[in-house]
C-alpha cells in the first residue's frame, strides 16, 4: 500500500502543477472534514436514539409493571404503534417467533416488515414485559438527516474546491511574481533587490537567496574583469617588443624573397594576437567605442582596401550596395571586420573580396576572376549558422555581442555582419 501511494505522489509531481497540486489537497482536505462531520452526525444520533428509546421503553416497562402489580388482569396494549408482552414466572406460552430468544434490554427488530420497530425486553416483578413501539417518524427523520449529510458532504467538496483554487491562485501569485522578476533579469549578473518587494517568509527568503546569489556574480565577473583587465595588459608590452623586433627584421629581409613569405604570417600572427588583446582590454574595462555618425559606404571601401594591402596574391575589394550615413563604434567595427577577415586572407581562397552593404549590416564574399560574381542577398537574411561557425563565445563575438551584433560564418569564403538600429541618417550619392 505504501509503495501504491509512493508512485502516486511521483506521479503527482511529475504530471501536475504546483497550483494543481495545491488545489487537489485543498479538495482532498475539505472531502476528508465533511465525510468525518457526517460520520461524526450518525454515529451520534444513533447513539442517541438508542439511549432516548431505550429510556422511552423503560418508563413505559415501569408503569405497566406497576399496573399489573396493581391489577394482575389489566390488559396489555396491542395496537399498531405499541404492542407488549407479559411472561410471568413458570409460564411457557410461546411468543411471537422475532420474541424469542431476546435477552433484557432494548432491541431493533431488522426482521420485520415495519422499518423503526423496537423491543425492549424487561424483567419487572410482575415478569418478563416485551414491550414493543413502532418509532417510523424517528427513522424517517434519520433517512432525511442522511440526505442531508450526503448534501453536506457533496456541498463541502465543491466550497472546498472553491477555496482550493483560491488558496492555490493566492499561494502561487507572489511565486508567479518572483519567477517573472527573475525571468526579467538581463543575462549580465547585476545586484538586485527582489527581497524587498516580498514578505519576510519562504518566498522571501527564496528571493533574498537569489540577491545574493546575484551579487556573488557580480563579485565573480568583476574578480574576472581585473584579472583580464590586468592579463592584458601585462601581455601588451612582450607584443609591443615582439612587434618593434618585427619591424627591425622586415627591414633586414628586404633583399631575401623567400623569407617574404615568413614574415607576412609572422606579422598577421602579431596583428592577430595585438587585436585580441585589444578586444580583451576593452571587455574587461568595458570601455566600449563610442558611436560615430560616419559615412559607411567610403569607410568599407578605404578599410578594406587597406586591410588586403600586401596581401599574396593581391586581393581586390568590389563595394556594391548602399549603407548611407549611420553612427557605428568606428575603432571596434574596425577591430571585429579585421579579426574575421584576417584567417580568411591568410588563405589563397580568391582575389576578389567583394562587399554588399546595406542600411541592417554588410556581407563579405571571397571569389576568384573565373568565378560569377556572387549574387548575395541581403545581409538581413534569416540564417541559421553552424555551431562550428559561431563566433559567440570568443573575444571577438562577444564584443560584436556587446554592440547588438550578431556574426554569421556563411561558409568558408564569406561572412555576414548585422548591426542594430539601421536606420539611416542619409544616403550618400
Amino acid at each position: 500500500m505504501a509503495w501504491v501511494i509512493a508512485c502516486w505522489q511521483m506521479t503527482m509531481r511529475k504530471h501536475m502543477s504546483f497550483r494543481a497540486r495545491v488545489m487537489l489537497m485543498a479538495i482532498g482536505m475539505g472531502l476528508t472534514m465533511s465525510l468525518v462531520f457526517a460520520a461524526a452526525a450518525i454515529f451520534i444520533t444513533e447513539r442517541y436514539e438508542h439511549v432516548l428509546v431505550g429510556a422511552l421503553l423503560q418508563d413505559e416497562a415501569n408503569a405497566w409493571a406497576e399496573r399489573l402489580f396493581e391489577d394482575p388482569n389489566a390488559r396489555l396494549p396491542s395496537s399498531e404503534l405499541q404492542r407488549a408482552y407479559l411472561r410471568r414466572p413458570g409460564e411457557t406460552d410461546p411468543l411471537p417467533t422475532h420474541l424469542a430468544g431476546l435477552t433484557p434490554g432494548v432491541h431493533e427488530d431488522h426482521s420485520s416488515s415495519s422499518d423503526g420497530l423496537h423491543v425492549g425486553v424487561f424483567d419487572t416483578p410482575a415478569g418478563l414485559i416485551y414491550l414493543e413501539m413502532d418509532l417510523r417518524e424517528i427513522e424517517a427523520l434519520e433517512r432525511y438527516l442522511l440526505h442531508i449529510l450526503f448534501a453536506v458532504i457533496f456541498a463541502g467538496a465543491l466550497l472546498s474546491s472553491l477555496l482550493g483554487w483560491w488558496l492555490a491562485r493566492s499561494a502561487t501569485r507572489p511565486l508567479r511574481r518572483l519567477a517573472g522578476e527573475v525571468e526579467r533579469l538581463d543575462t549580465a549578473p547585476h545586484i538586485t533587490d527582489l527581497a524587498a518587494h516580498h514578505p519576510r517568509d519562504e518566498l522571501g527568503r527564496v528571493a533574498l537567496a537569489i540577491d545574493s546569489y546575484q551579487r556573488r556574480l557580480v563579485e565573480a565577473e568583476e574578480v574576472e574583469r581585473a584579472f583580464f583587465a590586468d592579463a592584458s595588459h601585462e601581455l601588451r608590452t612582450p607584443v609591443a617588443v615582439v612587434r618593434g623586433a618585427l619591424e627591425l627584421l622586415e627591414e633586414d629581409v628586404q633583399a631575401q624573397p623567400r623569407l617574404q613569405a615568413p614574415m607576412r604570417r609572422l606579422r598577421r600572427g602579431v596583428d592577430e594576437v595585438s587585436t585580441l588583446l585589444e578586444a580583451l582590454l576593452r571587455l574587461a574595462r568595458r570601455q566600449l567605442a563610442e558611436r560615430e555618425v560616419m559615412d559607411v559606404d567610403a569607410w568599407a571601401h578605404q578599410f578594406l582596401t587597406t586591410l588586403v594591402q600586401g596581401c599574396a596574391p593581391p586581393v581586390t575589394v568590389s563595394i556594391e550596395g548602399r549603407a548611407g550615413t549611420l553612427p557605428l563604434p568606428l575603432r571596434d567595427a574596425e577591430l571585429i571586420l579585421s579579426s574575421l577577415l584576417r584567417p580568411l586572407l591568410a588563405k589563397p581562397i580568391g582575389d576578389i573580396l567583394t562587399g554588399v552593404l546595406s542600411p541592417q549590416g554588410i556581407e563579405l564574399h571571397f571569389h576568384t576572376v573565373q568565378e560569377d560574381v556572387p549574387r548575395l542577398t541581403s545581409p538581413i537574411r534569416n540564417m541559421a549558422s553552424r555551431s562550428d561557425r559561431n563566433l559567440g563565445t570568443s573575444l571577438i563575438g562577444r564584443l560584436a555581442k556587446a554592440h547588438g551584433w550578431q556574426v554569421d560564418m556563411l561558409d568558408e569564403k564569406a561572412l555576414s555582419i548585422r548591426w542594430p538600429h539601421p536606420a539611416p541618417t542619409t544616403q550618400v550619392n
